[in-house]
């Protein structure tokens, strides 16, 4: 997706990991020190999405496929 925080890939490539809950690990990775970025949201294909930044601003992405 194109938008201000993504304009066709100055940002870098994020890697994304699958989880069965976003909001829960974002609550934790918040809890240590990461700062949410990006979402929570949905795809267009319905599966939940977040990005983060740890505290050194490397990019972290979840995802949850729709169950």
């Amino acid at each position: 997706m194109t938008d201000s925080k993504n304009n066709m890939g100055s940002n870098g490539s994020v890697t994304y990991f699958e989880v069965n809950n976003v909001a829960e690990v974002v609550t934790k990775l918040t809890a240590m020190g990461a700062s949410l970025y990006r979402g929570p949201g949905k795809t267009d294909l319905g599966a939940d999405v977040a990005m983060l930044k740890d505290p050194l601003g490397n990019a972290i992405g979840l995802n949850a496929a729709q169950r």
